[in-house]
Formats: C-alpha cells, sequence, structure tokens
C-alpha cells in the first residue's frame, strides 16, 4: 500500500460493521458524507478487481478503491438497499414463475456481461444471499470475492463458493468455466419455484426443466452460455429438452428490464391484490378471503353512537382505515416497508419489533380520524 493509498482510504471512516467475521463495514467518507461498504479480502484475485474497477459491470456494485497490503486486499463498493432475494424468499415462500423467468432473465443479463471479459470472469458464488432487489425494483449481483478468471485446463484446488450452489467442478472435479455460473443459476431458480434445492425437490414445468439442464452434473449438458440460457428464458430460442409450452410467458416477463415497471416481489397486476393473494398458494388466499370477509362484516356492522337503521358511512371509513392500513403495512403492500426505510435495518427481531410498533402507530392514527369523522358527521 502507497502513502497515497492509505491517505485515500484513511477518508472513509467506519459507522457500522455488517459482518464482523467476513470483515465487511459500512464506512462514510469525510468530505462528501456518502455511504459506502468496506470490505478487507483475504482470499481474491487481484487481476479480477482491476479490471472490474477500470470496467464497471451494468447492476453490480460500483468499485471506488481496490487496495493490496499485507492484511489482504481493502474495496471500497458502492452501498446498495434493498432486500436479498433470500430475504424475499423467506417472506414470501416461493415466487410465481413469471417473476423467477423475469429474475433468472435479469440475472443472466448480468452474467453476459461478466463471461463477455477476456478472458471471462466466472463469478462463482451465486446464490440468493448475494442477489439484492432494490426498492426501485433493480436487479443486483453483488460480492464478486469468489470471482476469477477463466482459465483453460485450470482445475479447481479449493471450493470458493458456497455448498449447496456451487457446481461439481468447484470440488476439484474439473476447472471452473461460464457453466459454472450456469449451475447456479439453476440451483437458484429452483428455489425461486420451490424453496428447496434441486436434490431436495425438483421445480416442474418449462421453467423447472430449464432449470433441471442447468444443474446437470457434467458441464457439457449444460446450456453453453449465459446468453443461451436467456434466449431460451425469453422464449428466443426454442430448446427442445424443455419444450415450447410457455414459452410465450418467458418471453412476456424475462424480456422486462428491471426496474422498468415491475417492482421485485410485485409483478405487473398482482402487486395490487391485497396482502395473502399475492402467492398464489390457494391455502393462503383461502384463509385470506376468510379473513378480510370477516373485517369487512365488522366495517359494515359499525355503527357508532347511532340508530342502527342508520348507517354511519363517516364512522365505517373511519373503521375500515383503522383495520385495513395494520394489514397492509404487515403485508409490505406495494414494498411499504422498504418505502418508509425498513428494509435497511439488518437486525431481523428488530425490523419486526419496528413493523409492530408501525402497526399500532397506524391503528390509533385510524382510530384518531374514526373518532374526527364521528363528531364531524
Amino acid at each position: 500500500m502507497t502513502l497515497e493509498e492509505e491517505c485515500r482510504l484513511s477518508y472513509y471512516r467506519e459507522i457500522a460493521v455488517l459482518n464482523e467475521e467476513h470483515r465487511v463495514s459500512l464506512v462514510q467518507h469525510g468530505e462528501s458524507g456518502r455511504i459506502y461498504v468496506k470490505k478487507v479480502l483475504s482470499v481474491y484475485d487481484p487481476a479480477v478487481f482491476r479490471y472490474l474497477r477500470e470496467h464497471h459491470v451494468s447492476r453490480t456494485p460500483v468499485i471506488y478503491e481496490a487496495v493490496e497490503s499485507a492484511d489482504g486486499l481493502t474495496l471500497i463498493e458502492e452501498y446498495i438497499s434493498g432486500q436479498t432475494l433470500r430475504e424475499v424468499l423467506e417472506e414470501r415462500g416461493i415466487l410465481p414463475e413469471e417473476e423467477a423467468y423475469r429474475l433468472a432473465a435479469d440475472l443472466c443479463r448480468i452474467l453476459c456481461e461478466l463471461h463477455a471479459a477476456v478472458p471471462p470472469i466466472i463469478h462463482r458464488d451465486i446464490k440468493p444471499s448475494n442477489i439484492m432487489i432494490t426498492p426501485e425494483g433493480e436487479l443486483r449481483l453483488l460480492d464478486m470475492n469468489a470471482a476469477k478468471y477463466y482459465r483453460q485446463a485450470a482445475r479447481d484446488t479449493q471450493l470458493i463458493g458456497t455448498h449447496g450452489y456451487a457446481a461439481p467442478e468447484q470440488y476439484g472435479f474439473g476447472a471452473s468455466d461460464v457453466r459454472t455460473d450456469i449451475y447456479s443459476v439453476g440451483v437458484v431458480i429452483n428455489q425461486m419455484l420451490t424453496g428447496h434445492f434441486p436434490n431436495e425437490q425438483m421445480a416442474q414445468g418449462r421453467l423447472g426443466r430449464i432449470a433441471e439442464r442447468c444443474v446437470r452434473m457434467n458441464p457439457e449438458e449444460r446450456y453453453p452460455s449465459a446468453a443461451a440460457l436467456l434466449a431460451v428464458l425469453c422464449g428466443n430460442e426454442e430448446d427442445a429438452s424443455v419444450g415450447p409450452e410457455n414459452a410465450q410467458a418467458g418471453k412476456a416477463f424475462s424480456q422486462k428490464p428491471a426496474g422498468g415497471g415491475q417492482k421485485a416481489g410485485n409483478d405487473g397486476w398482482r402487486s395490487f391484490l391485497p396482502p395473502g393473494f399475492r402467492s398464489g398458494n390457494p391455502a393462503i388466499m383461502l384463509f385470506s378471503a376468510m379473513g378480510y370477509l370477516l373485517m369487512l362484516s365488522v366495517i359494515l356492522d359499525y355503527r357508532g353512537e347511532r340508530n342502527a337503521s342508520d348507517p354511519d358511512w363517516a364512522g365505517q371509513v373511519g373503521m375500515t382505515l383503522a383495520v385495513l392500513l395494520p394489514v397492509l403495512f404487515m403485508g409490505n403492500y406495494r414494498n411499504v416497508q422498504e418505502r418508509v426505510g425498513l428494509n435497511r435495518v439488518e437486525n431481523r427481531f428488530l425490523r419486526w419489533l419496528l413493523i409492530l410498533a408501525g402497526d399500532v402507530a397506524l391503528f390509533f392514527l385510524a382510530v384518531l380520524v374514526l373518532m374526527i369523522l364521528d363528531a364531524v358527521f
């Protein structure tokens, strides 16, 4: 590390630790006040980070500093807020097929750019926790820590990646190439559709068969490139092994760019459905319908202090707010929790406490409106 590099890094003041084990923290620039992510890597490919700093790959964090020292490689990266795909799946269980098409296609577009480097850059750690969905609905691929240049006939000598998402060749059975990332994409697709790894439960339908080809043990049997997989996802190219049915659905949803009017977790018209009806799960929808009918009966029965034969329309409006607002907030309707910044709260217990506090505040606000309406009308 040169004196100039040491001076540049000194401008970044640590304000929070994100992951102590992996030495990841939030830092703030002393002059601009902007927030960044600081990482200190002990295992890395310096040539990859030199390339990524000089040639930013779209929809990945911008690298502002990459400084080597005896302690490792210190990175200063763009801070990207949002929900990881892992958090989305934990909250929702599984995703509708059309949404999985779109997210898989967006992921492939990023890989097309990474793999277009000369030689290709292999990410090697694609998993839901490394995929961020921003409040604007854009998909971002994080953590290039395991990335390396493809070197022909260079067998992997150690596992760099995550168990369950890493391709067989990452365990020393061969050399990582672009098809290594294809394998991980297939695992992610399967998890979006089933909530399970392929060896536990394989997804059905056309997209499930696409995922099955991605995760084949022999790299020669997988899609040869991210571009080839993207073409099949978008319905622009047929794959005899997966069949043509529903290809039009893939074309309709996967070709929409990230942030192009569809938020992650809000696939088109489904985003306007109330909580409980967006999952597509019949059991959840049935229980939700019963809950909403119960709420409707409470609202319609409300009469305030008036005669039972005289409907209290003003009071019913207030009661509707008192019942519905907490439900919509708890159910994250139209990404309301992200809009108020709750997605930035790392501690899951604290985030749920804040959600409950928001529900209570909304209820009492609605009760106040109810009292005002009752008094005025």
